[in-house]
């Protein structure tokens, strides 16, 4: 594995509650002249999360998030075409032929995208995914529990075999959530912060910081350290970008 010593001392320190000192494009700037073509391929599989997410934008016909690594012509020319996006996105757009149905199922394109990147990646890439996926099923299950929705309903494209899906469906019924043990702390620092969903997201948001940190606290100088400080300055980025609406609207999407 690649050290990459000198990219990372060149890095400012990043920190919840104090705005960074590199912007997201200035640090691709940075991966694209330092990093090698198989570490260069990691940071496009972090960042395809966000292309789905402006793929979902534009049938809404919402602006585009710059962090992703389409613009709107690229994606634009990719779905015509049918090409550099997975196979599993466009079979997903020929079954719902129509803007309503995409719109509606669209959640099963997250639930493809994360399934097959958990099992195509090692290393921090793998544990970050994963950490992502349960901290979505996680927040469905409280909030479902919350808004009174139907749970089944919110995961039915997920795996009901999955080990982790099953501890949240078992839930369906219970007056009250109960998070799974590793998530005790999320139960915690909700609790502290009242049922505000600006409020909410303000603090999940910097939990995923803490969280995203650790995976990469043994690592040192590696590709590893790399992908978890892009990941860190683009949740800063969206923490420092948040005003109530948009935080209440995020948090309503998971």
């Amino acid at each position: 594995m690649k050290s990459y010593f000198y990219v990372i001392t060149a890095l400012p320190a990043l920190d919840v509650g104090l705005k960074p000192e590199i912007t997201f494009r200035a640090l691709l700037e940075m991966f694209q002249e330092n990093l090698t073509p198989s570490d260069l391929k990691k940071t496009y599989a972090v960042r395809q999360y966000i292309d789905f997410c402006n793929i979902e934008r534009i049938l809404k016909s919402e602006p585009l998030d710059r962090k992703g690594n389409l613009n709107q012509n690229q994606l634009d020319e990719a779905l015509l075409n049918e090409e550099i996006l997975p196979s599993y996105l466009f079979e997903f757009l020929d079954e719902f032929d129509t803007k309503e149905k995409q719109l509606k199922n669209f959640p099963r394109v997250f639930v493809l995208y994360f399934k097959e990147s958990t099992k195509k990646y090692r290393g921090f890439l793998r544990k970050y995914l994963d950490f992502e996926r349960k901290l979505r099923l996680v927040l469905t299950g409280y909030r479902c529990k919350k808004l009174g929705l139907d749970l089944l309903e919110q995961l039915q494209y997920e795996d009901f075999h999955d080990e982790f899906v099953m501890q949240i469906i078992a839930q369906k019924d219970h007056p009250q959530f109960e998070f799974p043990f590793e998530f005790l702390d999320l139960q915690e620092q909700l609790g502290s912060v009242g049922d505000g969903p600006f409020d909410q997201f303000q603090m999940i948001l910097r939990y995923r910081f803490e969280k995203i940190r650790e995976l990469t606290i043994d690592d040192h100088f590696s590709i590893d350290l790399l992908l978890s400080y892009m990941v860190q300055l683009m949740l800063l980025e969206e923490y420092y970008d948040l005003d109530e609406r948009k935080g209440e609207a995020l948090l309503n999407q998971i």
